[in-house]
This record gives structure tokens, sequence and C-alpha cells, in this order.
């Protein structure tokens, strides 16, 4: 994740699309990319911000996807009043 500028903040950061890898092979992917579990897909918490990536629909290069279906992801956000 992005070091955000001093003084900003955010509740949620929405980044997209990872592919999921695209092509994921158990062990493989991760030792050859060095991305390994949730960090290219899903709701996880860093640094205090709740971070949410989505795998996507898409593809690069090769025209497949292996073990990683293409998603359409819907996000519901409940605002809070801040104070």
């Amino acid at each position: 994740m992005h070091d955000f500028r001093p003084g900003m903040h955010a509740d949620l950061l929405v980044g997209g699309h990872t592919h999921g890898g695209q092509i994921q092979i158990p062990i493989v992917t991760c030792m050859m990319t060095g991305v390994c579990g949730d960090i290219a897909y899903g709701l996880r918490e860093e640094k205090g911000v709740q971070v949410f990536t989505t795998s996507g629909t898409g593809m690069v290069g090769l025209p497949m996807r292996f073990r990683v279906p293409p998603r359409v992801d819907v996000l519901n956000v409940a605002w809070r009043r801040c104070g």
C-alpha cells in the first residue's frame, strides 16, 4: 500500500484490478511473483485502513484465466459521521 501524505487519512481504499494473478498455481505463483494470499484479492486491513482489491474480469497477455475466475464485486458502503 502506498504511504499517505502527512495529515491524510482514509477509512477505505478500493484498488483494482489485479486480475488475481490471472493464473494461480498453488505455491508456484507465490514463489514466482511474490504475491501471496489475500494481497491479490479481497478485503483486509493494512496500516489501520480497510483495503479492498478486486481481481476484476479482464486478462493481460494470454487470453485465459486459470483458478482465478472473473469477478464483478459490489461493495455496500455505510457512511458514518466524523467527529
